[in-house]
């Protein structure tokens, strides 16, 4: 199964800019928890965030996956780090 089968589409969430540099935004409703896993699964940064951005400046290049998760439910995101 790709990461792409295995996205509902209902908990996906969008992710911009995409690609991005150096910061990635998303709505976010309420307070969140983050994870950013890269493509072979490995958590790089987790955190929290409340304003819906996150500085991605100290990941390599690469494609990653955000897990979004708050009181409204667990999201996730692909996005790609120049």
């Amino acid at each position: 199964v790709s990461i792409e089968e295995s996205f509902n589409t209902e908990n996906t969430i969008t992710i911009f800019p995409n690609p991005a540099y150096n910061l990635i935004q998303f709505p976010v409703a309420a307070n969140a928890q983050y994870f950013i896993y890269d493509i072979t699964g490995k958590c790089q940064l987790t955190g929290q965030t409340v304003s819906g951005k996150i500085d991605i400046s100290g990941l390599p290049k690469g494609t990653y996956i955000l897990n979004l998760i708050s009181d409204t439910g667990n999201q996730m995101g692909k996005f790609v780090k120049l």
